[in-house]
């Protein structure tokens, strides 16, 4: 955990991993006090896009109140970061923009933005 002054607020920062058996306490850090979430999706690695959509759409879809798949009144901003740019074949922010199919998360009111 580590906090970070901005501006006039304080950010409350979690790296709460992503490995197949950590994402299953995620919900446990995410709730109604989320105001972002920042969530790193492996350029180099194109076949697991798919999945990494698959598992942003359910944690911003979770609504610790109602279970998951519950669609949560409260829409955090999104950043996805597209790391290992370096790499011979990285996607570009683009091209992951498009792989996550985030356009339909826009339509359910969360405000999203690729790095790469």
């Amino acid at each position: 955990i580590t906090t970070l002054p901005v501006g006039g607020a304080t950010a409350v920062i979690w790296d709460v991993g992503g490995q197949a058996g950590i994402r299953a306490f995620w919900r446990t850090y995410y709730g109604g006090a989320v105001d972002g979430v920042c969530f790193v999706v492996d350029g180099a690695d194109p076949a697991r896009v798919g999945l990494a959509g698959e598992e942003l759409a359910r944690v911003l879809n979770f609504d610790g109140d109602e279970g998951e798949g519950a669609t949560s009144p409260h829409c955090p901003s999104v950043l996805i970061m597209v790391n290992k740019q370096d790499a011979v074949g990285a996607l570009s922010a683009k091209q992951v923009h498009a792989m996550l199919g985030l356009e339909r998360l826009a339509k359910s009111g969360h405000h999203c933005m690729v790095m790469g």
